[in-house]
C-alpha cells in the first residue's frame, strides 16, 4: 500500500518552514546564553548544547497539554477494538474535538533552560553507561543520544523514561556472551518486544493527527510504515539504542514513499530493519532490497544544508522533499554516481524526479547556477527527468534519461518515423510479492458436463501454467454445465474465468456451490465476479474437488479467458486502456483503445519512445517502459 509523500504530521499540519523563524531571536539567544553559561566548566556539554540550540529553530513541537488529552482520548479508543467503520467514525469524532486545540510551537518557545540542561545531562549519562552506545563518537552521539525528542510534533515531555523496558527478568540473554554489547542482538530483542505487544492487525492507518506516544501506537489497530518506524524509533532511543529512520522519497521502479529503521550496529556499519515486520526467522529483517531506490534519507537533528537554504529564500518545496532535517546515505544503500545537467529554465532551484504512476515524482534537489546543475550521489540504473516545482505542479523542463550503470546520462529519444504496432498483456510489470504464491497459482482442468452430477465428464483442456491468457477451444459438442477442477496435489488460486462462444459473444454462466464452504480463502462466486482482484482456492485434501458452472441450456465454448490470483494489473476485457508517450517534455496521449481479450494492441507506436499504459476503468499503478522488440519495464 503507498502511504502519503509527506512526513504523515505534515499532511494533517502543514508546517512552513519559511516561518519556523518566528521566534524572537532574543529568546533564543537568551537561551543559548544561559545553557552554554551553565556548561562553562564542561566544554564537551557546551558543544553539545550549541549544537542543540543553533539547529533548534527549525524544530516544532505540539504542545503538551492539548496534545497529551488527545493522545489519551484516542488511546482509549484504541483499547475499545471496535470494529474498523466505528473505529473511523470516532476517531473522526475526537480529530474534530481536538484539531482547532492542537497547535505547533518552536521549540525555542516550549523550551525550559532547566529542561534543556536536564536532557543534555541524561543523554551523557546514557552515552557514558549505555551498554549500545559505547562505540559512538562524539558526532554520532549528537545523532542518535543527545536530541530530546525523535520526531516533529512529539511533546517534549519524559519520553525516553516512561519508555524504558525492564529486562531484568531476561536473565538468559544476560548469560550468552555473544549478545554483549551487540547493537543488533539489542535491538532484535526489543522488536521481538513491540511485535509481541503490539495491537496492529494491518499496513494501514487513520486519518489523525499523528500520535506520538509508543504506548498509544502499540495500541492501534493500524499502522502504516511510518508509524511502525516511529515507534521503534522512539524505543530505541528511549532504550539506549542507536537508531534511526530511513526513507525514500519514492521507489524507482514501483510507486510510493518508504520508511525503515536503521541502526548503528557495533561494528560501526549502518544496517537496516524493516519496522514491526513478524518474521520468525529473522527479525526485524529489510525485505525490500527487490525495489530499487534512486535516493535514500536519513532523518537527522540537523537540516540538510539546501533545503534549509530553499525554505529561507520562501521557496515552495514540493511534498515528497518538504522535510528538511535529513542527511543524504543514498551510498550506504546503493551504486551512486555524480553527474551534471543542463537547463534553459530560469528557476532557482530545480529537481530530479523518477516516475510514479502518474508524474515524475521530485527526489533530489540542485542550486540552478546559470543552466547548470549538479547532483550527487544519485543510484544507478534508473530513469529520471528533471523537473520545476512551484504552485503545487510539477513540470518537467528535460527529455527523460537513464543514468547508467557506469554513470553516463543517455536521453530517451523518439523516432515518429520509426513506428510499429504494440501488444501489452499488463500495464504494470509483476513484483517479486507474487512468488511468494506461487505454488497456488498453477493446475486446473476444464471438463464438460450432460448433468451437473455428471460421473464421466468430457475434458476440455488443461489449463496452462501461465498466471493470465487466453484459450481457444476446439470443436467439442454443447453442454450445459462446465466443471474447473483441480486434483489433491494441486490446490489452485483463480481469479477470473471469462467465457465465450464462437462467435466472440460474452457468456456468463452461475456458480453452483454450497455457501457452507466460504471462508477466507474460497468463494468461487468470485471466479465469475468481473474483479481480477479477489480470487478463490479450489482444494481438496484426498479427492479430486470441481467448482461447476451453470449456463442455463447447452453452450458451445470458444475461447476462455483465465486470470489466476494476482495484482489486479493484467489486462481485462471490456477494459478500456489509454498509451501515452513521452515528447521530451510532457506525456501526450496516443491513443485509447478497448482490451477484446487478455491483451490489448496499439498501433503505430513509436519505437524507442518512453510510454505508459493507463486504465480508464480500474486500477492506478502505472509504469513506464520502452518497446522495440519487447517491452521493457523501467
Amino acid at each position: 500500500m503507498m502511504v502519503s509523500y509527506r512526513i504523515r504530521l505534515l499532511v494533517i499540519l502543514i508546517v512552513l518552514f519559511t516561518h519556523l523563524n518566528s521566534c524572537p531571536p532574543a529568546k533564543q539567544n537568551e537561551l543559548y546564553r544561559n545553557v552554554i553559561a551553565h556548561y562553562i566548566c564542561e566544554p564537551m556539554k557546551q558543544a553539545a548544547a550549541a549544537y542543540l540550540i543553533e539547529n533548534m529553530q527549525y524544530h516544532q513541537s505540539f504542545e503538551i497539554v492539548p496534545y497529551c488529552d488527545y493522545c489519551n482520548a484516542i488511546d482509549s479508543l484504541f483499547l475499545l477494538n471496535l470494529d474498523e467503520p466505528s473505529l473511523r467514525e470516532e476517531a473522526d469524532k475526537i480529530l474534530r474535538k481536538y484539531v482547532g486545540k492542537i497547535r505547533l510551537k518552536n521549540d525555542e518557545e516550549l523550551l525550559t533552560e532547566d529542561y534543556l540542561i536536564s536532557q543534555i545531562d541524561a543523554a551523557f549519562v546514557r552515552w557514558k553507561t549505555g551498554e549500545y552506545l559505547q562505540h559512538l563518537n562524539f558526532d554520532e552521539f549528537c545523532e542518535y543520544v543527545l536530541p530530546y525528542k525523535c520526531l516533529e510534533g512529539q511533546m517534549l515531555d519524559d519520553w525516553k523514561d516512561y519508555s524504558v523496558i525492564d529486562w531484568s527478568s531476561d536473565t538468559l540473554w544476560n548469560e550468552i556472551s555473544l549478545f554483549e554489547n551487540s547493537v543488533r542482538h539489542g535491538y532484535m530483542r526489543l522488536h521481538d518486544y513491540i511485535v509481541r505487544n503490539t495491537n496492529v492487525k494491518s499496513y494501514s492507518h487513520l486519518d489523525i493527527i499523528p500520535v506520538l506516544v509508543p504506548r498509544a501506537i502499540l495500541n492501534a489497530p493500524y499502522a502504516d510504515c511510518y508509524e511502525k518506524a516511529a515507534l521503534e524509533l522512539m524505543y530505541c532511543r528511549a532504550n539506549g539504542i542507536p537508531a534511526s529512520i530511513d526513507y525514500t522519497p519514492n521507489w524507482m521502479n514501483r510507486n510510493g514513499v518508504h520508511y525503515w529503521i536503521n541502526i548503528l550496529n557495533s561494528t560501526r556499519t549502518p544496517e537496516a530493519f524493516e519496522p514491526l515486520d513478524p518474521n520468525d526467522a529473522y527479525p526485524g529483517y529489510f525485505r525490500k532490497n527487490d525495489y530499487r531506490m534512486p535516493k535514500v534519507y536519513r532523518f537527522s537533528w540537523k537540516p540538510r544544508e539546501i533545503l534549509k537554504e530553499a525554505c529561507d529564500a520562501g521557496i515552495e518545496l514540493p511534498p515528497s522533499l518538504e522535510y528538511i532535517f535529513t542527511t543524504d546515505v543514498t551510498a550506504e544503500y546503493c551504486r551512486v554516481a555524480e553527474f551534471e545537467l543542463h537547463t534553459d529554465s530560469k528557476h532557482e532551484y530545480l529537481y530530479l524526479a523518477v516516475f510514479d504512476d502518474y508524474d515524475w515524482i521530485p527526489v533530489d534537489i540542485a542550486v540552478n547556477r546559470k543552466g547548470t546543475l549538479k547532483f550527487a550521489d544519485v543510484a544507478v540504473g534508473g530513469t529520471y527527468c528533471l523537473v520545476e516545482y512551484a504552485h503545487d505542479r510539477v513540470k518537467q523542463v528535460s527529455c527523460p534519461f537513464e543514468l547508467s550503470l557506469n554513470g553516463e546520462v543517455h536521453y530517451y529519444s523518439m523516432d515518429s518515423t520509426d513506428k510499429s504496432s504494440l501488444i501489452i498483456t499488463r500495464k504494470y510489470p509483476r513484483s517479486a510479492d507474487v512468488y511468494g504464491i506461487r505454488s497456488f497459482l498453477s493446475g486446473g482442468t476444464l471438463y464438460g458436463l450432460d448433468g451437473s452430477n455428471d460421473k464421466t465428464p468430457d475434458k476440455i483442456f488443461d489449463f496452462p501454467s501461465a498466471l493470465a491468457g487466453s484459450i481457444v477451444v476446439k470443436e467439442i459438442g454443447s453442454y450445459r454445465y462446465y466443471s474447473l477442477s483441480v486434483n489433491a496435489k494441486e490446490p489452485s488460486d483463480f481469479a477470473e474465468l471469462c467465457f465465450y462462444d464462437h462467435s466472440g459473444k460474452r457468456l456468463y454462466p452461475k456458480v453452483l456451490w454450497e455457501e457452507s464452504q466460504t471462508s477466507y480463502y474460497i468463494n468461487h462466486a468470485r471466479l465469475i465476479d468481473d474483479d481480477p482482484l479477489t480470487f478463490s482456492r479450489i482444494e481438496a485434501d484426498d479427492v479430486s474437488v470441481s467448482v461447476i458452472f451453470d449456463f442455463v441450456y447447452p453452450v458451445t465454448l470458444g475461447k476462455v479467458i483465465y486470470y489466476r490470483r494476482g495484482d489486479g494489473n493484467d489486462v481485462f476485457p471490456g477494459d478500456r486502456y489509454e498509451l501515452y508517450y513521452n515528447t521530451g517534455r510532457s506525456w501526450e496521449l496516443h491513443e485509447t483503445m478497448t482490451a477484446v481479450d487478455s491483451y490489448v494492441e496499439f498501433h503505430d507506436v513509436p519505437r524507442y519512445a518512453l510510454l505508459y499504459i493507463k486504465c480508464l476503468n480500474r486500477g492506478r499503478q502505472h509504469r513506464i517502459f520502452t518497446h522495440c522488440n519487447e517491452i521493457n519495464w523501467k
